[in-house]
């Protein structure tokens, strides 16, 4: 089957009710016994968008000791983001840590 992959923003729309209408047009048109859809996807994008893909370091860490731990951050957001800081939080008392 072939097909069209289009794009467009609904930005317009934002906050709104909307129903998407699918329509055929062409000599044989009316020949058709049905329509199909497949792999519709509606996607939102914000301005910052990050998220933490992977945390790499020591699991445990004494009282007074260091560790380091490399964090692998993607940014889906349409804005580019430099200078952000992450936050460690114990899993015990969830307080930073």
């Amino acid at each position: 089957m072939g097909g069209e992959e289009i794009s467009f923003p609904l930005t317009d729309y934002s906050g709104k009710i909307v129903q998407l209408k699918f329509r055929t047009w062409g000599p044989t048109t009316d020949a058709w016994i049905g329509l199909y859809v497949s792999d519709l996807k509606i996607s939102s994008y914000f301005d910052n968008d990050l998220s933490a893909l992977n945390i790499e370091g020591p699991h445990n860490v004494s009282i007074n000791q260091s560790g380091i731990w490399i964090l692998t951050v993607k940014n889906s957001g349409l804005l580019p983001q430099s200078g952000f800081s992450v936050k460690l939080f114990s899993a015990r008392t969830n307080e930073e840590g």
